[in-house]
């Protein structure tokens, strides 16, 4: 396949063509690492896509409608609504339709999914690229999946994202954006694992909630949260949440839905001291793995 890359077939993960994250995917599938069903979408597909529909043209002219670095919030704002309209208006090639959901069929077929950004530079030790550009979970179905392809891909020129770019002094004019496709694993919890405490070395930090992570990541939930001696992985303490009400998890068709937590899980953290030693011994092992503190989602 042309615009598509698979773990299997990637031996030397490439930054550049697979983004940060779908570098990072690859590299732990090849370590062994438990890793849901993963393809990426290349940034080749990304610049196949506006190089032939011409919107690599028509950003560029609303790019240079003034220095960038000099463009006041709301000029942003402007320019990341009409780029964004702009890719609405815009049909993705055929050829590269049919491969994606060639991808889907031969690996996802039927399965819900992930669908997550992955820029070259989202990973980049200068800043956090963190909830800039979108991610969509649970979509099925040709139309929703290639829609979600291409919001991702626009949502590189969100007014949030340029303006991140602008405080790094980034060059968004060689922007470029992966996609990552992945299986939906639905967990009956997930959550966070930072294998370094910014205010401790010496500790590091787990983040959980019943149900999928979005909540917790959205901040629409307040997780349960454990201070861990990295040196042997024991609880040093815990801090419940003011209250355990509510989880998401998948909804019927599409996307996500908030429910009320059963009355039994109220009063019970998500995770037990046998699995809170696994996700530590989990946080330690990919630190050694990428010789860098990690954060991590987990399910």
């Amino acid at each position: 396949m042309k615009w598509i890359s698979f773990p299997k077939s990637a031996t030397q993960p490439d930054i550049s063509l697979l983004g940060g994250k779908g570098a990072a995917l690859f590299h732990l599938f090849s370590s062994g690492f438990s890793v849901p069903d993963v393809f990426v979408v290349t940034t080749d597909a990304y610049e196949r896509f506006v190089q032939q529909s011409g919107l690599r043209e028509k950003i560029n002219l609303e790019l240079i409608r003034k220095v960038f670095n000099d463009m006041r919030w709301e000029e942003i704002w402007d320019t990341a609504l009409r780029i964004h309209n702009l890719f609405q208006k815009t049909t993705m090639p055929d050829d590269l339709c049919d491969e994606i959901l060639q991808a889907v069929a031969e690996r996802s077929d039927n399965k819900r999914l992930v669908i997550r950004s992955s820029a070259p530079d989202e990973d980049r030790a200068a800043g956090s690229f963190a909830g800039l550009h979108e991610s969509y979970v649970n979509v099925s179905g040709e139309e929703a999946i290639l829609a979600a392809v291409k919001n991702v891909w626009s949502s590189l020129w969100s007014d949030r994202a340029l303006l991140y770019r602008q405080e790094l002094g980034l060059d968004v004019g060689s922007s470029t954006m992966a996609v990552v496709i992945q299986e939906l694993v639905e967990g009956d919890s997930s959550g966070i694992v930072f294998s370094r405490s910014p205010n401790d070395k010496s500790e590091m930090i787990i983040e959980a909630a019943y149900g999928l992570n979005q909540g917790l990541i959205d901040g629409d939930i307040e997780p349960d949260r454990w201070v861990i001696n990295r040196e042997n992985s024991d609880q040093i303490r815990h801090t419940p949440p003011q209250s355990r009400e509510f989880q998401f998890i998948r909804a019927l068709h599409s996307g996500l839905k908030r429910e009320k937590l059963e009355k039994e899980k109220v009063a019970v953290p998500p995770l037990t001291d046998r699995q809170i030693k696994e996700v530590a011994d989990l946080g330690i092992s990919l630190e050694n793995e990428f010789d860098a503190a990690q954060d991590v989602e987990w399910t």
